[in-house]
């Protein structure tokens, strides 16, 4: 079964331009593609809302323009396999309203999105996406003109965990990529265990926690159908977003897949900050894997 429905996000910025394009001829080349344009009217303060309010025939102006620009990009990517959409209203969540109704596998967006802004996108549309849509979000930024040929897959214990294996070795035979699965025991959780379980010592503990995560992570992933040549493993101990970017940069990786949320030792809000932090600073494209994303098989 193939990746088969992907949305993208799309406002015609540069970098939401190079999502489009490189999702759609390296990272589902197969796919059905549906292109999503959002218009959202600025709303003016109430007092000058007669004088600054948007009329029908601005926003009318606005969506045809964005007809001929999507209808050029999907001349450019195959007619055949591109499905454009406007809808008024907020960029994310127009975004998810077409993914749940489509039942998209997939969303991609660009590195700024709406507005053109880093901060604005990881405020808002991306980071909005990361915590709220129902399928896994690709954030598309340092892209390569070719599929991911090395894949970090950071392993998270957490409900997602089967999901975020699957995607990891759904993207690695997808791509016949390199695979890096990382696993990091929080170096501040390693410290409460050693204060209240254990009378050993730090860095004697430090190496049996890492030598049995990578025992664990390994039986992890031949359980999920890894084979023992199709995945580099190493676990750790320290904070889990530097080393998560430290392994992205030795590894060299193209691609980095990280759970979104769940519920796991530390509980759903530090799982959900160690993505958005690794999604603002990961130097490639980063695919989070949320609850109740679709899994191709």
């Amino acid at each position: 079964m193939k990746l088969e429905r992907v949305v993208i996000g799309e406002d015609f910025s540069d970098p939401a331009l190079a999502a489009t394009r490189w999702a759609a001829r390296h990272f589902a080349p197969d796919a059905e593609l549906f292109l999503v344009h959002a218009i959202e009217p600025a709303r003016p303060p109430s007092y000058l809302e007669d004088e600054l309010a948007p009329s029908l025939a601005v926003v009318e102006d606005a969506r045809r323009k964005a007809e001929q620009r999507l209808r050029r990009l999907a001349d450019e990517l195959g007619p055949g396999r591109v499905r454009c959409d406007i809808r008024e209203g907020r960029p994310e969540r127009v975004i998810v309203e077409v993914a749940v109704q489509v039942a998209a596998d997939l969303i991609v967006v660009g590195e700024y999105g709406h507005h053109g802004r880093r901060a604005d996108v990881l405020g808002t549309t991306a980071d909005w996406l990361t915590r709220a849509a129902p399928v896994p979000v690709l954030l598309s930024r340092g892209l390569r003109p070719s599929h991911p040929r090395r894949i970090l897959l950071a392993v998270e214990e957490s409900p997602l965990l089967d999901e975020l294996v699957d995607w990891g070795r759904f993207c690695g035979q997808r791509f016949g990529a390199e695979i890096f699965a990382i696993y990091v025991l929080d170096a501040d959780l390693l410290d409460r265990f050693q204060r209240v379980a254990s009378d050993r010592s730090g860095p004697e503990l430090e190496r049996e926690v890492a030598d049995e995560g990578a025992a664990w992570l390994r039986r992890l992933l031949g359980k999920a159908g890894f084979t023992e040549g199709d995945v580099r493993v190493e676990a750790t101990v320290g904070d889990p977003v530097r080393r998560i970017l430290d392994a992205i940069r030795r590894f060299e990786a193209e691609l980095a897949v990280v759970a979104g949320r769940g519920a796991g030792w530390v509980g759903e809000a530090v799982i959900g900050s160690v993505a958005r932090s690794v999604l603002r600073a990961a130097p490639c494209p980063v695919l989070v894997v949320n609850r109740s994303g679709t899994v191709p098989a």
